[in-house]
């Protein structure tokens, strides 16, 4: 099963549309069913709104550009996000889809499991000494 996520914003308010597959539809025909469905919107409302289409199945891989200091790329949404802490969970998340730092594509394509796998090496040599 397919599934998309068409999140329309604006500085007050947030609705989030979710398009599932149809009976012999991809994850591409269910993308532009939503993309279409986000331009329809985009046509009626403007600059008042802003779109992001989000991936529920499928990480998406990071491209090959500098990443922008401080954000991460999220493979939900398929772009550079500055992630916010969450105080309830303690962890850092995504400010739109809300996947979380921990999220095993999230730290596959930002190379976080090559800083934790040092920062541990780091602790082992500390407590050696």
């Amino acid at each position: 099963m397919y599934k998309w996520l068409l999140s329309v914003r604006t500085h007050t308010a947030r609705k989030d549309f979710m398009f599932d597959a149809k009976e012999g539809e991809t994850s591409i025909d269910v993308y532009r069913r939503a993309k279409q469905e986000g331009e329809k919107i985009k046509l009626k409302y403007g600059q008042a709104v802003t779109i992001d289409i989000i991936s529920h199945c499928q990480a998406f891989k990071k491209p090959n550009v500098p990443t922008p200091k401080n954000h991460l790329w999220c493979p939900y949404c398929r772009k550079f996000r500055l992630f916010y802490w969450d105080e309830y969970l303690e962890v850092d998340r995504c400010p739109i889809c809300r996947i979380t730092k921990n999220d095993y594509w999230v730290k596959f394509y930002n190379g976080l499991f090559l800083a934790e796998h040092l920062e541990a090496i780091e602790y082992a040599k500390r407590r050696v000494k």
